[in-house]
């Protein structure tokens, strides 16, 4: 079958995904907590927009080369309780994105330390809820035997 022949060229822009995604991530917790510590009084939208849209541009590729990936070995992952697992992580992540787009202008109209607890919070889940489903969507991929 053709994806077979693919898979290290799909696995390759994958995990290649990963790593730019790994990067902007980085990049924007940089900025963020700069702006946390006060070192920034506000965050740029257009910057901010611009790391979220990558972000965006790379999860849409994980989920059409993880489809790509999994499509083959559909019946060997599918009764795997990782790869359930990780699509539980994907989706956190799928949902998380949505919510980011709501409370990124947060960071972009007032310094932190005159926002409210309630948006520090908002902020502070979103950002907790990114990290865990994508250490755990990259930890249980790695248990898929792949």
């Amino acid at each position: 079958m053709i994806l077979e022949i693919l898979f290290p060229y799909i696995i390759a822009v994958h995990v290649g995904t990963i790593f730019i995604i790994i990067g902007l991530i980085l990049w924007a917790d940089y900025h963020a907590f700069a702006w946390v510590r006060g070192k920034k009084a506000l965050l740029e939208i257009k910057q901010m927009t611009r790391i979220h849209t990558l972000m965006w541009w790379g999860l849409i590729i994980m989920i059409i080369s993880g489809g790509l990936l999994f499509y083959p070995y559909k019946d060997f992952l599918a009764t795997l309780f990782a790869f359930r697992l990780k699509m539980l992580f994907v989706v956190a992540l799928i949902i998380n994105s949505f919510y980011i787009g709501t409370v990124l202008p947060i960071a972009t109209q007032k310094p932190f330390a005159e926002i409210s607890l309630k948006q520090k919070l908002k902020l502070g889940i979103s950002g907790a809820a990114s990290a865990i489903s994508w250490v755990g969507a990259i930890i249980t991929g790695t248990m898929l035997g792949l």
